[in-house]
Parts: C-alpha cells; structure tokens; sequence
C-alpha cells in the first residue's frame, strides 16, 4: 500500500511520522525472527 495513503489512513500530519512508525515496526518484526532462530 503506497505511504501517502497510509499517512492519510492513520491522520498523521506528517509523512515522516508515519515513515518513523514503518521503520519501527520492520525492526521489531526482523528483531521477532532474529530471536525465533535463536530459540
């Protein structure tokens, strides 16, 4: 789904706010892998 709709979707005011809570989220997704390997 491209940003901008998903920026218009959640109502942020900003594209970086909703880019900052996308990176956030695929880091904590790689970081949920990453431990399941491990386990």
């Amino acid at each position: 789904m491209p940003i901008d709709i998903v920026k218009e979707y959640l109502g942020h005011a900003s594209l970086e706010t909703t880019l900052f809570y996308a990176h956030s989220r695929e880091r904590k997704s790689k970081m949920l892998n990453d431990i399941k390997k491990i386990l």
